[in-house]
């Protein structure tokens, strides 16, 4: 793009820095043990310390996310011709993929925002969802997430920030399927065996 301003290695250096300590903040929240002294701390009920999550979330991700729009990422530039109409399909798939995995979520009444759930002073039972999208791939919403990642206009920044976010969602992945079938056990071992994480890959 003309007249764009050279970024420099040291700013995509931070840019590296900031997404890797979101992500780092995004997990550490995660471990029970650091959720057992968070909740003795400041006294938050259990069932609210998903909404605590979700909200620490979304305000810290600000910092990464508008240190790298400054940069002149995160923007919507299409793909050049004949290129951008497949982009407009995966991206727009994969945003009709996250509100239908998040749909069944619901229907199947896991809050995982944590709203109800601190209203109601309720942790929602642990569910295993084997409906919709979930009948198909174990992760969805992680897969949807991917591809939104890398069906945008590629700026130095970007292509940064993708590289450092698709770490973190693999890894994430990881432990996520290690926590369910510590949590689930054979009944989650059971349905690993039925449904691949990605189509294709087991």
């Amino acid at each position: 793009m003309s007249g764009a301003r050279i970024i420099s290695l040291e700013e995509l250096a931070v840019v590296v820095l900031l997404w890797a300590a979101w992500g780092a903040l995004h997990s550490l929240l995660v471990q029970e043990t650091v959720r057992a002294r968070l909740q003795a701390l400041t006294h938050l009920p259990p069932a609210a310390y998903r909404l605590f999550y979700s909200i620490v979330a979304m305000f810290s991700i600000l910092v990464p996310l508008l240190f790298t729009y400054a940069l002149g990422g995160m923007r919507s530039w299409p793909w050049p011709w004949p290129w951008w109409p497949l982009q407009v399909v995966l991206a727009g798939g994969a945003m009709a993929l996250i509100v239908w995995a998040e749909w069944v979520m619901v229907l199947a009444g896991v809050d995982n925002f944590g709203l109800r759930q601190a209203m109601t002073h309720h942790e929602d039972p642990l569910t295993l969802v084997r409906r919709g999208p979930y009948a198909r791939l174990r992760h969805p919403m992680y897969l949807a997430t991917l591809v939104l990642l890398w069906t945008r206009a590629l700026t130095p920044p970007d292509l940064v920030a993708s590289l450092v976010l698709t770490v973190y969602m693999v890894l994430g992945t990881w432990h996520e399927e290690r926590k369910l079938r510590r949590q689930m056990g054979e009944a989650y071992r059971d349905y690993a065996k039925k449904v691949p994480i990605i189509p294709g890959l087991g």
